[in-house]
């Protein structure tokens, strides 16, 4: 296999047979008992969760809680937070051609 000289501290390369022991040895001592990350698992209380029980990093309530709610989702598109202004065609309700269907224009009455 390819084995690469010359890398710098903290970097490693993935065709390297020794920098894929490396790595494997690395995840193995940083496994928890429950076969998952020590940071990430959450029976463990991870370091790298947030208090949604989410990741740190790709949590947006915790970024940002003015703007997004605690579905990780923006406010105004939460379907459980805000009411649902579309209907169950995915149209906003007081547009939906199938909800509310155009009613015919009345005929005009013919002249005597």
């Amino acid at each position: 296999g390819y084995r690469c000289f010359g890398v710098r501290f903290g970097d490693r390369n993935k065709t390297c047979l020794e920098c894929l022991e490396r790595n494997k040895a690395s995840y193995e001592r940083n496994k928890c008992p429950h076969g998952k990350r020590k940071s990430r698992c959450k029976e463990c209380g991870g370091a790298s969760l947030c208090v949604c029980g989410r990741l740190r990093s790709k949590c947006n309530y915790c970024k940002n809680p003015e703007e997004y709610c605690n579905h990780n989702k923006p406010r105004l598109n939460c379907r459980v937070c805000v009411p649902n202004p579309k209907c169950k065609h995915n149209q906003c309700k007081f547009n939906c051609a199938l909800c509310h269907p155009v009613k015919p224009a009345p005929e005009p009455e013919p002249e005597p």
